[in-house]
């Protein structure tokens, strides 16, 4: 009797410890002996995990306070498609003060009126129109900044074509591609868009990456060839090349607006 009684106390003292925790614990313990119940956790595994648990919980927002998806409406239901593709223009803002730089702005200012009157045309049928851009600024400056130093630049003639307008979406990119942690994504699927146009600068890089990762969100996608640019006609020619290579539609800005439309 004496050892039964022995037996059952370290069971009732991790009845008692079991109630008085966290109902957080309770359910992570839970779950962790469903998930596996023929491994046995050592006191110091326990404890490790005991402070995981705790670490994840303090930095892990319930599920009751996450934002709704940016792909419903409120209704509930998929926002409505839109059939005029939107317009992304890269790294168009800039004062191309970098190696190659020279070259490029002079490429840049040479597409701005054809791509001027390409955005004219989306927006003129309902469609939206995106800046996405590098930083200069090292993340202490907005996106107006980038448009002051622009203008203070050789690089003015653009922003007389390509000034964003007031309900022109702007996006800061660290990277090559737009999508790379940027809210670009989010913002289409938002609007219901699924179908792109790729312009901007320069060809064979930015431009390319972000037609990649398009194609990769499952995004229809295609790169207004005489509305992008590279520093030499040769890296045009090259990052044009490799887009064809892989099935990108490759048209022209008077084609741009029906590229998609096609059987």
């Amino acid at each position: 009797m004496a050892n039964d009684m022995l037996s059952k106390r370290p069971a009732r003292r991790a009845r008692i410890v079991a109630r008085h925790r966290p109902k957080w614990q309770r359910i992570v313990c839970d779950v962790r002996m469903r998930a596996a119940p023929r491994m046995r956790v050592m006191p110091a595994q326990a404890s490790v995990c005991s402070h995981a648990s705790h670490a994840y919980a303090a930095i892990t927002p319930p599920d009751r306070n996450r934002p709704p998806s940016p792909t419903r409406h409120a209704s509930g239901t998929d926002p409505p498609m839109t059939a005029t593709p939107a317009l992304l223009i890269v790294d168009m803002i800039s004062t191309f003060d970098f190696p190659r730089g020279a070259p490029l702005r002079r490429a840049a200012i040479d597409i701005a009126p054809r791509l001027a009157r390409l955005k004219r045309r989306v927006r003129e049928q309902g469609g939206m129109c995106l800046y996405a851009n590098d930083n200069t600024g090292a993340w202490r400056s907005d996106f107006a900044a980038l448009v002051t130093l622009a203008r203070a630049s050789k690089a003015e003639p653009i922003l007389d074509h390509l000034e964003p307008q007031p309900d022109d979406a702007l996006i800061l990119k660290p990277r090559h591609s737009a999508f790379h942690q940027t809210a670009l994504h989010f913002i289409l699927e938002s609007r219901g868009i699924r179908r792109l146009l790729v312009t901007g600068v320069s060809t064979e890089a930015c431009v390319l990456a972000t037609a990649l990762d398009a194609r990769m969100l499952e995004i229809d996608v295609a790169v207004v060839a005489d509305c992008v640019a590279a520093s030499s006609a040769q890296r045009h020619r090259d990052g044009l090349s490799v887009l064809r290579h892989c099935d990108f539609p490759v048209v022209r800005a008077s084609a741009a607006l029906a590229v998609f439309d096609r059987g």
